[in-house]
C-alpha cells in the first residue's frame, strides 16, 4: 500500500531544506526526479522478457514515436502510474532516512 502522506509530502519541507538557495533546490529536485526515472526504468525493464527490453529500448531511442512508447507502456504496465508512485515514495523514504542520520 502506498504511503499517500510521504507521496503528497513537499521533499523540500520534508528534508527541512527550506533554507537552502532556490538554485540549491532546485538542484535537489532535478537529482530526485532523475533518481525516481532510473529506478522506474529499472524496475519495468526486469519486468520485460529479452525481445520486450529490446521493443522498448528501441522505442526510447526512437525520435517521435511517442504514441508508440504510450501504447507499449500502457499495454505492459497498465499500472504505470502506480508503479511510478511506489518509486516516488521509496525515493523520498530513502531520502528522509539518509538526512535523518
Amino acid at each position: 500500500m502506498i504511503d499517500k502522506k510521504l507521496l503528497e509530502a513537499n521533499l523540500i519541507k520534508l528534508l527541512e531544506l527550506e533554507l537552502l538557495p532556490l538554485d540549491k533546490k532546485v538542484k535537489i529536485l532535478q537529482q530526485t526526479a532523475e533518481l525516481v526515472q532510473k529506478r522506474l526504468m529499472v524496475r519495468l525493464l526486469n519486468q520485460l522478457n529479452d525481445t520486450e527490453q529490446k521493443e522498448f529500448l528501441d522505442l526510447l531511442d526512437a525520435e517521435g514515436r511517442e504514441a508508440e512508447k504510450e501504447e507499449f507502456l500502457a499495454r505492459h504496465f497498465p499500472n504505470l502510474e502506480e508503479l511510478m508512485d511506489e518509486e516516488i515514495v521509496k525515493v523520498k523514504g530513502d531520502l528522509k532516512e539518509s538526512a535523518a542520520t
